[in-house]
């Protein structure tokens, strides 16, 4: 059997393998309700004893009961999730899963057995009739929940046979070029080495001072925590939400990490990194390396950024995604001798130097356009050429709105020669992007509301206030074109001396957010009063300003426009450039 033939074999083990478990899971899930049912019953029971210490002592057993069974749905869920979401493709997932897959499996059989002991202390104080509801449902679940145990053990000792084949050598000695050669992670450049990380860097990780002592916070040391997501995003880290004194640090597992450590981020938000700017401590939501003189940090740093793949296959845990600490005890890397790894990472810097650069040219604009925004459509600054007091109208003086598509069902989206405008399309653009039209089925006897070029549309309620009725304009002319269901449109009479940009733009700046937030009604959803809207008071410049004002503004966003596309390619770019030089693929030395 060849390579090709071998690697579709387990392809296909492994696909086999991954719907057992598929429905191991589900069929534990299942079986919770009657679980909780057949003690529940059994609890009322106990209710209905004489005794307050039979009662008491009961109920003890029954909390403990329920502990553990959650304690294993959780559990079996962490594990399942490790290994679902492993990629064979991929080997360093393959590498580090036994390390974090084996110690849940142990937990997982211990609390198994502790819910043994406790349903059998349990029965003989329930009469027999009961009985069965208890015992029941429990065997069922134990043994889906050994089942898969064991589906899982036998996966990772599957693991194996992937490995193996995939650091066999010599079916693929051939396809290597010169000056490369094969490893268990891949071909990699002949002078770089695959590395244990517990090799070249030491593992830190973190913890948090008791909050219950106030003397503990408010410090002069960093700590760095999940409310510090975006700081990880830089080149370093610097300050952080939340300082510790040096009282907390000496009375908890935290320690002071020295100023170049690479912290990441391995719960929650997992992925995150940068280099520590200065001496910090962290919580146990991260894993740290102090880098060894063999590890430049801020290629690792890079390196990590790469991984986004892996990680999401080491990820595990049922109510926040997090990679244990075994992981990373047991994590792998492709080292470059250490003037490469410097040459790598002062490159990808550069590119995000330049990305920083567009992104304060991009904010600036933004302000620029919003202060603009604010002059021209309010009339505190006039355009050249332009003079004479605005005159006051009513919306509703202007023009009258229309709905959306109604009684349509799921069925009627997704094919039909009719197109609709969606909900996102309002939310998100000034002007109507004619190009994400969705189909819809609309039928010759039907009476719906077709949308017309110069056509103003709202969406009528949202979330929060501030987000209600953003207006958007088409300014294209089209045919058999609809709108959706929660937005309504806006029609101008005929002979109003109005531009429908220009109130656009009036209705998304910091006026016109502010008369529609004030419009909004509700309390966990807002909603906007047609009515209220209509008679709201515009005051409008002539039609020829009114015009000039828009174009400004469309120019401005136009700029806006061309700096965002280069900032799309040059992130684009940046991400070839870590594909090519984090996997040696292109040298710089």
């Amino acid at each position: 059997m060849n390579f090709s033939e071998e690697m579709a074999r387990l392809d296909d083990e492994w696909r086999t393998r991954r719907r057992r478990i598929d429905s191991l899971v589900s069929d534990s899930c299942l079986t919770n309700g009657a679980f909780l049912t057949g003690y529940k019953i059994a609890y009322y029971h106990a209710l209905a004893h004489d005794s307050a210490e039979f009662q008491a002592s009961y109920q003890k057993s029954m909390e403990a009961m329920m502990y553990l069974h959650s304690r294993v749905c959780m559990q079996a869920q962490a594990i399942a999730e490790l290994h679902l979401h492993r990629d064979h493709s991929d080997p360093a997932t393959w590498q580090a899963y036994p390390c974090a897959a084996a110690p849940l499996i142990r937990d997982l059989k211990n609390l198994i057995e502790q819910l043994r002991v406790h349903a059998a202390a349990l029965r003989p104080q329930v009469p027999k009739k009961h009985q069965p509801s208890m015992d029941e449902p429990f065997e069922r679940f134990s043994t889906l929940a050994l089942s898969l145990v064991e589906a899982l053990a036998e996966s990772s000792a599957f693991a194996g046979e992937i490995e193996y084949l995939q650091t066999r050598v010599e079916p693929i000695e051939k396809a290597v070029k010169t000056g490369y050669k094969q490893t268990e992670v891949g071909v990699i450049p002949e002078e770089w080495e695959c590395t244990r990380m517990s090799e070249i860097a030491k593992l830190e990780s973190g913890h948090t001072p008791s909050k219950r002592q106030p003397s503990y916070w408010g410090g002069s040391i960093p700590w760095v925590s999940l409310f510090d997501t975006e700081g990880l995003q830089g080149r370093e880290i610097f300050e952080t939400a939340k300082m510790v004194t040096e009282e907390g640090l000496k009375n908890s597992s935290a320690r002071l990490l020295p100023k170049g450590t690479v912290v990441f981020s391995r719960t929650a938000t997992v992925g995150k990194t940068t280099v520590m700017g200065r001496d910090m401590a962290t919580s146990q939501d991260f894993a740290n390396y102090i880098c060894g003189p063999k590890l430049h940090n801020h290629f690792l740093v890079y390196l990590f950024r790469s991984m986004g793949r892996t990680w999401k296959g080491l990820m595990a845990g049922s109510i926040h995604n997090t990679i244990y600490m075994p992981v990373f005890k047991a994590l792998q890397i492709v080292r470059p001798p250490l003037p490469e790894q410097r040459a790598i990472a002062t490159a990808l810097s550069d590119v995000d130097g330049l990305l920083g650069g567009l992104d304060r040219l991009i904010a600036k604009k933004s302000d620029l356009k919003q202060a603009a925004m604010q002059q021209l459509l309010t009339g505190q600054i006039r355009l050249s050429g332009f003079h004479g007091k605005w005159k006051v109208k009513r919306l509703g003086d202007v023009g009258s709105t229309y709905g959306g598509l109604t009684g349509k069902t799921k069925t009627d989206f997704g094919e039909g020669p009719a197109r609709y405008i969606t909900f996102m399309n309002v939310m998100s653009n000034v002007v109507i992007d004619c190009g994400t039209f969705e189909q819809v089925q609309i039928a010759p006897t039907e009476s719906q509301n077709r949308a017309k070029k110069g056509d103003l549309f709202f969406n009528g309620s949202s979330e929060t206030p501030e987000e209600v009725a953003m207006c958007s304009v088409l300014l294209d002319d089209v045919r058999d074109v609809y709108l959706n269901s929660f937005c309504f449109g806006f029609r101008f009479h005929d002979g109003v001396e109005a531009d429908g940009l220009f109130l656009a733009y009036y209705f998304r700046s910091k006026e016109g957010r502010e008369l529609m937030k004030s419009l909004a009604q509700g309390s966990t959803r807002y909603n906007l009063s047609k009515v209220a809207l209509l008679k709201s008071p515009l005051c409008l410049p002539t039609l020829p300003e009114q015009t000039a004002i828009a174009e400004v503004l469309t120019e401005m966003d136009g700029e806006l426009a061309v700096l965002e596309q280069r900032q799309e390619k040059t992130h684009a770019l940046k991400q070839a450039m870590m594909q090519e030089l984090l996997t040696g693929r292109t040298r710089l030395i």
